[in-house]
């Protein structure tokens, strides 16, 4: 038996809406993984007997390589591949790697020792490792991302759907100072049950560009710089809006901004067919297995026919008087 301690280990468990989440990490890396699951509205709870998703972080001084007949799937603006083998995903940057089992609901991630040692690389490699393998992990439990704002009024739930720097945080900030409530600024998460689509909320915090807080001078007190987990401000939007987070909405009304070069923002009708082409564009990891990719495609085409969908092309109404959004989106 060695003389030596064990080194102090991290263990927590979360819940992120339904889904149970079992994290266990070295010490110091733990305290990173809660600061980043925290940030995706997985909160702190006590074991309770129901199965939840295993995760495994740690420091790996050796690297392991990908196994053989992987395949490439993509590469994120950070510079992480995604890769794919049998029934197992792989999201890797350089010798660091994120490795998950959807159907068994497990997931390893380890760091390098020399990315450890950058901590200004570290959080934002850890942050991509972490969100992807947690999108892939959800998908076969019923939860399919897609790149959209989500607010809510009387009940009802508004989408915006759109890829970065097409306004749709603006907008639903816009929309926040008249009353409004909102899920999230970038990321939901969708799930169908017997044709209905709910959508969920994810991020604890709005992200938009330093630009815009000239147009909302009064969230400056409640901004901060992302640093290396995006290039945008940090809205702690609790505190700004208190009461006004709702947690899940059922959607009625999408909208698919695009900044236009002109004086008014003009919505225009689309059909349910439209729609469902703009929603597979802002979809997040699409699903490679046959049974997997069917379930998704369901979810999103029963959105697209619950839902009214428009065209939005935002004009320079909405940025001098970003209230207007509430009288524009009352009509629809």
């Amino acid at each position: 038996m060695s003389g030596h301690a064990a080194p102090p280990r991290f263990e927590a468990r979360y819940r992120l809406h339904e889904v149970a989440l079992t994290v266990r990490a070295d010490a110091e890396m733990g305290e990173t993984v809660d600061f980043i699951l925290r940030y995706l509205r997985a909160e702190p709870t006590p074991a309770d007997g129901s199965r939840a998703l295993r995760w495994d972080f740690a420091l790996a001084p050796v690297a392991e390589p990908l196994p053989e007949g992987t395949v490439l799937l993509g590469r994120n603006a950070h510079g992480v591949t995604a890769h794919q083998v049998g029934e197992r995903y792989y999201f890797a940057y350089g010798a660091s790697c994120a490795a998950i089992d959807p159907q068994a609901g497990q997931a390893w991630v380890r760091l390098t020792p020399a990315v450890w040692s950058r901590p200004a690389q570290r959080r934002g490699l850890l942050y991509d490792l972490v969100l992807l393998a947690l999108l892939t992990l959800l998908r076969p439990r019923g939860l399919f991302a897609l790149h959209a704002a989500g607010v809510a009024r009387d009940g009802d739930g508004f989408l915006i759907p759109a890829p970065g720097h097409s306004g749709k945080s603006t907008l639903a900030l816009g929309l926040l100072r008249t009353g409004w409530h909102y899920l999230s600024d970038d990321l939901v998460l969708l799930s169908g049950a017997e044709g209905q689509v709910e959508a969920r909320g994810l991020f604890r915090h709005f992200r938009f560009d330093p630009a815009a807080v000239r147009r909302f001078p009064e969230l400056a007190p409640h901004t901060q710089p992302a640093g290396t987990l995006s290039d945008k401000l940090h809205l702690a939007v609790d505190a700004c809006f208190p009461g006004r987070y709702r947690p899940c909405c059922r959607p009625r009304v999408l909208l698919f901004p695009e900044i236009a070069e002109r004086s008014e923002t003009v919505p225009t009708p689309l059909t349910p067919g439209q729609a469902l082409l703009r929603l597979l564009a802002q979809t997040s990891l699409p699903a490679r297995d046959r049974t997997l990719a069917g379930r998704q495609l369901d979810v999103f085409r029963h959105l697209a026919e619950q839902t009214r969908a428009f065209h939005l092309a935002l004009g320079t109404d909405l940025y001098h008087d970003p209230t207007r959004a509430e009288s524009l989106l009352a009509s629809l």
